[in-house]
This record gives C-alpha cells, sequence and structure tokens, in this order.
C-alpha cells in the first residue's frame, strides 16, 4: 500500500489495526470542536449523538478536562450505555421538542457553555437557545446545516463553526499529520 507520510501516525501496539483505524476521524473531530469552543472543567457541554464515535469521545474528552456533559442518544439502551460512562444528563435525539424541553429542565435555568452538534431541523435551533453568552456551536453535521450568516442573525453573541474534517484534511496536510502525532501520542 502506498500513502502520504503526512497521512501516517504509529499505532498503539495494544490497538488492532480495525481499532486504530477509527480514531482519527473521530478523535480528531472531538479535539478540533472541543479545543475551538475552549472547553474546560465546570463548563457545560452538550452533545449530539453522543452514543456514536465523535459522540464519545467528546463526552470523554469533556469528562478528561472536568466538564459536564448533556447528551442526546434515540434509543433507552444507548442512554443506559452514556449513563454508566458518566453523563451528566440525557435528552432525546428523536424528537427535537423533546429534546428542548429535556434540555431546559436539565440545565435548570443555566446554560451550556459549548454544542457539538450533528443533528438537523428543530435541533439546530434548539441547540442555540440551550447556549450562554459567548458560547460555542460546533457543527459537524452535514444535513440543514445553517449558513453562517443564518445563525448569526439568530445568535449573534455565539461563536459558530462548521467542522469538516475531509476539507481541512485536503487542504492542509501538514495539520493533519500533526494532529495525528498528537493522537498517536
Amino acid at each position: 500500500a502506498r500513502a502520504s507520510a503526512l497521512l501516517l501516525a504509529r499505532k498503539a501496539t495494544a490497538l488492532s489495526f480495525e481499532q486504530a483505524a477509527t480514531l482519527p476521524t473521530t478523535w480528531v473531530t472531538a479535539h478540533v470542536a472541543l479545543e475551538r469552543s475552549r472547553l474546560r472543567a465546570s463548563r457545560r457541554l452538550l452533545v449530539h449523538a453522543a452514543a456514536g464515535g465523535v459522540g464519545l469521545a467528546a463526552a470523554g474528552y469533556a469528562r478528561w478536562v472536568g466538564a459536564c456533559t448533556l447528551a442526546t442518544a434515540g434509543r433507552p439502551h444507548k442512554h443506559a450505555q452514556l449513563r454508566a460512562a458518566g453523563a451528566g444528563g440525557l435528552c432525546s435525539s428523536r424528537d427535537g421538542g423533546a429534546f428542548a424541553l429535556g434540555a431546559a429542565r436539565l440545565l435548570a435555568g443555566r446554560r451550556a457553555h459549548a454544542a457539538l452538534n450533528s443533528l438537523s431541523a428543530d435541533f439546530i435551533a434548539a441547540s442555540l437557545a440551550a447556549l450562554g453568552e459567548r458560547g460555542c456551536f460546533e457543527e459537524i453535521g452535514k444535513r440543514g446545516v445553517w449558513s453562517a450568516q443564518r445563525q448569526a442573525a439568530s445568535a449573534a453573541s455565539l461563536a459558530y463553526s462548521a467542522i469538516a474534517l475531509d476539507l481541512d484534511l485536503a487542504s492542509d496536510p501538514h495539520w493533519m499529520h500533526g494532529m495525528l502525532r498528537l493522537l498517536s501520542a
């Protein structure tokens, strides 16, 4: 097989090749999103589809820095998995209205500091509404993504960032190599 050296990094011996192959996309996406949002201890992070790869990586990252995670998932067994992993609160990822009500109840008058979004439709507006002043909305979804102009018109005090690792990788392979080396370390 041939590959650019910029897209390779050493794998941990404890990982199978299959396990190691899944890490770059999920981990780098979570790392970029949460680094941009300046997540740190005692902050509140909203993670949509938290039982998926990027969601689990983000929840683990949040736990590592001491942040509280409000997570969404669709099925009861996924809620149980997230509860066992230490998620601070759980909401539906199936119904935007149910999510909005659940998030408001769990936040109890407070606001989240950051949101890692992969959902569309009502979830975007409800997630923006759950964020406090100068909050960060990190978009990794591909369907129904709001333009930066629409987001700014809706919530001007929030930082908005669309993350597309495939484009970042193509435009700056040296950056991706640095991320792979960080992950490898």
